[in-house]
């Protein structure tokens, strides 16, 4: 199960580290995306939900609580429940890619064609996208 961790912006990282070094599983997807800087198109990577972080726990007694609440950068817990199963099974395959890399794709007929990386996958669930931000 997941539950959703509410951090400092910023800190995404590093409270992933406290909390491995600790003894947990966290998440925090992260995406390779195309910048363009001084009229060059570079690549950074960024937090996809800037923010939060993801804990994997059966469940979080006192004692884990105390174990968070300690990580510097941790702000709150977003919900006593985990996540629902199809959120779960959406962050698991953010996270399983490890860095979400450029997808590419073509627009025929004002249809959205993914041809290739990680939205190719999820091409039925995407509403919109920004064709010259690519």
């Amino acid at each position: 199960m997941l539950y959703v961790l509410y951090v400092q912006g910023g800190s995404e990282l590093a409270v992933q580290e406290q909390l491995r070094q600790r003894g947990y599983t966290a998440y925090c997807p992260l995406q390779i995306c195309e910048e363009r800087r001084r009229g060059v198109w570079q690549q950074a990577e960024r937090v996809v939900f800037g923010g939060y972080i993801f804990l994997e726990a059966d469940g979080i007694t006192p004692a884990d609580w105390h174990r968070i609440a300690s990580c510097s950068g941790f702000l709150r817990l977003l919900s006593r429940c985990p996540l629902s199963p199809t959120e779960d099974e959406y962050i698991r395959l953010l996270c399983s890619q490890g860095r979400i890399g450029v997808s590419r794709g073509y627009v025929r007929d004002g249809v959205l064609h993914i041809t290739e990386g990680f939205a190719k996958k999820l091409e039925h669930k995407i509403v919109r996208y920004n064709r010259r931000g690519r």
